[in-house]
């Protein structure tokens, strides 16, 4: 008998029902979520960060956001929106980090008399979100672009992680684009990051669908050559 294989609500395939024990303690090993249906014999899996919320604010805390910040914001949300969790973009709702998992604040400063860009990331002195903080800051200096720390008295929402890239004012178009670019990879690697130290669950559990068909094929079909390779030997 065959058992019926949905990921994220799509049909992957079937696999024996004899497999599923050792299924269940491989996808339990690796962080999916699974939910065995012994009725109509089929297993739904989840990616490990489904049901985590990400809420991504632009701007400061007293107004709205620039393009900017919601084109690299907009980017961080097209990352982590195909690894399974719900992110979410406002610009001056932080009512919205009481009840969410991670709450970042990205923002933009040009300076006149700043000869090279740099991130400072501003941090209460009761900071509780240091595993995250150390995750993002780890992922941004990948980026190329200097990171700070600036410690901030008496913060209004110390449940907010803000991170603010200061510019020159001058900067060139297409060095802007360069930056936003990177700080979006960099900035979705960390939140990814600092789930899979928490978790403590592996990436694949949360590639998008497409992915995990894409890698799972691409062993099979590796496997096949060698195999064949060696019977030709």
């Amino acid at each position: 008998m065959d058992v019926e294989v949905y990921y994220s609500g799509q049909r992957g395939g079937t696999m024996p029902y004899a497999a599923l024990p050792a299924f269940r303690l491989f996808c339990k090993q690796n962080g999916f979520q699974l939910k065995w249906d012994s009725t109509n014999k089929r297993v739904d899996l989840d990616s490990g960060l489904k049901g985590k919320v990400c809420v991504l604010f632009t701007g400061i805390s007293s107004g709205g956001g620039t393009a900017y910040e919601w084109e690299v914001l907009g980017n961080v949300q097209k990352f982590l929106s195909d690894s399974g969790m719900e992110v979410v973009i406002s610009q001056n709702n932080p009512s919205l980090a009481k009840n969410t998992d991670v709450a970042i604040r990205f923002s933009l400063k040009e300076m006149r008399v700043l000869e090279k860009p740099r991130l400072i990331f501003f941090q209460s002195e009761d900071e509780k979100r240091q595993d995250l903080v150390k995750c993002l800051r780890a992922e941004l200096q990948q980026s190329g672009i200097p990171c700070h720390y600036k410690v901030t008295k008496n913060q209004k929402q110390p449940s907010i992680v803000h991170i603010q890239l200061q510019l020159p004012l001058f900067t060139e178009v297409s060095k802007r684009k360069l930056y936003a670019e990177k700080i979006a990879l960099h900035l979705a690697s960390g939140v990814l990051e600092y789930f899979q130290n928490g978790l403590h669950i592996q990436p694949m559990a949360f590639l998008p669908p497409t992915i995990l068909k894409l890698f799972y094929s691409t062993m099979l079909i590796t496997s096949d050559k060698e195999s064949q390779q060696g019977t030709d030997e």
